[in-house]
């Protein structure tokens, strides 16, 4: 939104070590809520952004606040989980960062 509204994603701010914006986003709060109690990967789900859902997910975000297109979000999170077991299947080794994902988008799916 910021590069389309004719922004500068390369602005630094000398607070953040001379960081650029994007680089500052990669470290923000992923449970954080806005005014609203509304979190981050709400309004994910909220734009269908999927991908970007299972980032935050993977990452630590805990819940959804608001509870629309979460039918979506499960579908694609039990997609991720069976890619994920077949690539382990297939190559009869895991990695602990696929066991890592796995676990992880298990127990957020059992939360739900």
């Amino acid at each position: 939104m910021l590069i389309n509204a004719g922004g500068d994603y390369r602005f630094t701010d000398s607070k953040y070590d001379g960081c650029n914006l994007l680089q500052i986003a990669l470290h923000f709060d992923v449970n954080f809520l806005d005014n609203k109690g509304v979190d981050t990967l709400s309004y994910a789900m909220l734009f269908e952004q999927v991908n970007i859902a299972e980032y935050l997910i993977l990452h630590g975000a805990e819940k959804v606040s608001v509870l629309d297109n979460i039918d979506v979000l499960l579908v694609y999170l039990f997609k991720q989980l069976s890619i994920l077991k077949k690539k382990i299947q297939k190559q009869k080794v895991s990695s602990l960062a696929d066991l890592r994902k796995i676990k992880i988008l298990t127990n957020f799916i059992a939360n739900c």
